[in-house]
């Protein structure tokens, strides 16, 4: 019977909440003191439920650290991770522990090599953008290549970024937002050779890497195009640039579209498609998108991707 896997489960501990409260109170954060963010009894009780055998967990809102002092960040964000690692400790068999990091340079290089060495986790949650800062800015290399050597995954989730048309409100910049910082991202990492000088990275992004199956000829076109775009750092690569973005890795969190699902399945094909259901978040807290393991058996796939799909990937991923 195949073991089923959710890649992308969010988790807000208390005393997480406390301290990133205490050192950087805003609005993101205060929209996670509620249970079932917290509730580990409750969250197996919907794993189980819905028939789900294991959940990575990454800690929820990547907003709350926007604006936030590096320096004084780092205690909450090693604070945060040792209690992701104590929960999974308390559940072994149920929960897979991924660290995060909201910034990639620093002290925060040492707090990467602890939590793969020192916490043993699967691998390290990153945001599409750090603090406004582009993933290919060179001061994060390092980063790039110690995770290549430890040979641990990155899960990327979406980040708030400035975008003045959404005026006050991050509801525009969330529904569309993060699907556009998503993309931007992992273009910038592939344009930039990032994804060239690391071919043995391995990154994770939510919503099925966003923009990037359903513009895939649109962005090669641009790219075979460049020499109209002189002010682009274009790096020159060594590989079919679609190569590059097949490297990625889409989970399933689609919000139950099939049609989406399928245009994933169309450029990724079974090997590079991870289901997730961004539990807590999403309709009645989180457990209706535990329930889109039904739209991945219902596509017409063999019982060898279903199971990729389902679980196998991510073993492989991680072991």
């Amino acid at each position: 019977m195949t073991e089923i896997i959710d890649c992308f489960g969010h988790i807000m501990p208390q005393s997480v909440y406390e301290k990133l409260k205490e050192i950087h109170p805003t609005e993101a954060i205060a929209a996670h003191d509620e249970p079932y963010f917290y509730d580990v009894d409750q969250r197996l009780a919907d794993m189980d439920e819905f028939g789900i055998d294991k959940q990575v967990l990454t800690l929820a809102s990547p907003p709350s650290w926007l604006g936030a002092d590096p320096e004084a960040a780092l205690p909450v964000v090693r604070h945060a991770n040792e209690e992701i690692r104590r929960i999974a400790d308390e559940h072994p068999d149920r929960f897979i522990p991924v660290g995060t990091l909201p910034f990639l340079s620093g002290e925060y290089l040492d707090e990467f090599e602890r939590c793969i060495d020192g916490l043993d986790m699967a691998g390290i949650q990153i945001f599409s953008n750090v603090d406004g800062a582009p993933l290919d800015s060179d001061e994060f290399e390092p980063f790039y290549d110690a995770v290549e050597s430890r040979g641990v995954p990155l899960w990327m989730h979406p980040q708030l970024a400035d975008y003045g048309v959404t005026g006050d409100s991050t509801f525009y910049a969330k529904v569309f937002g993060w699907l556009l910082d998503t993309s931007v991202a992992l273009s910038r990492l592939v344009f930039s050779g990032v994804m060239d000088r690391h071919p043995d990275l391995n990154l994770i992004a939510h919503h099925m890497c966003a923009m990037v199956p359903h513009f895939s000829a649109r962005i090669e076109t641009f790219y075979e195009a460049r020499e109209f775009y002189p002010h682009t750092d274009w790096a020159e690569l060594s590989e079919p640039v679609e190569s590059y973005f097949k490297r990625f890795y889409g989970d399933t969190v689609l919000n139950g579209s099939v049609s989406a699902l399928h245009c994933g399945y169309e450029f990724f094909g079974a090997e590079h498609i991870l289901f997730g259901s961004d539990y807590p978040y999403g309709p009645d807290h989180g457990r209706l998108w535990l329930g889109d393991t039904e739209s991945i058996r219902e596509m017409d796939l063999t019982e060898d991707e279903s199971e990729k799909i389902l679980g196998g990937n991510l073993r492989s991923l991680i072991a």
